[in-house]
């Protein structure tokens, strides 16, 4: 029963962390350069 639950799941704790961070990655660029593009540099 547990096996099926982790299979329904989908991604596994490792690759939530991975696609997490990448998302932050790309959230914090995308502030520094709005807050440069504001800043006229």
């Amino acid at each position: 029963m547990k096996v099926e639950i982790a299979v329904a799941k989908g991604k596994r704790e490792f690759d939530k962390r991975q696609t997490l961070r990448e998302r932050q990655d790309k959230r914090e660029a995308e502030r520094a350069m709005r807050t440069k593009n504001r800043l006229g540099d």
